[in-house]
């Protein structure tokens, strides 16, 4: 039983070969996520350019909550809470969460920003 077990986990953790169809779909998967970012980094530039910043490499760029609030600011009209300076974790989460608050008080009442 034990031997049967240890072969089990053993065959497991080989990974096979994709087939050349698997291939081609995860290549395709790959490109248009890679479009999409693309696509999406200048959907958000064409907003930050009228705040004179933009968005290089979007994720990173995003991640401390500066620009999108920046973002959010501009898309709605409304004015947020200024963004803390630094780059330390904890200050970061604290833009995102300033971003995601602002996001549920709109979404929770939208009548709010006609």
């Amino acid at each position: 039983m034990a031997t049967a077990l240890s072969r089990t986990a053993s065959t497991a953790s080989v990974k096979q070969p994709l087939s050349e169809a698997d291939e081609k779909f995860q290549k395709g998967k790959e490109d248009r996520a890679g479009v999409q970012k693309k696509t999406f980094t200048k959907w958000v530039n064409s907003h930050l350019t009228k705040v004179g910043t933009k968005a290089e490499e979007l994720y990173e760029d995003l991640k401390d909550g500066t620009k999108l609030i920046k973002l959010l600011e501009i898309i709605s009209g409304e004015q947020l809470p200024k963004p803390d300076k630094g780059r330390g974790r904890f200050v970061m989460v604290g833009n995102l969460n300033k971003a995601l608050k602002f996001l549920a008080y709109v979404c929770l009442w939208p009548s709010v920003l006609d």
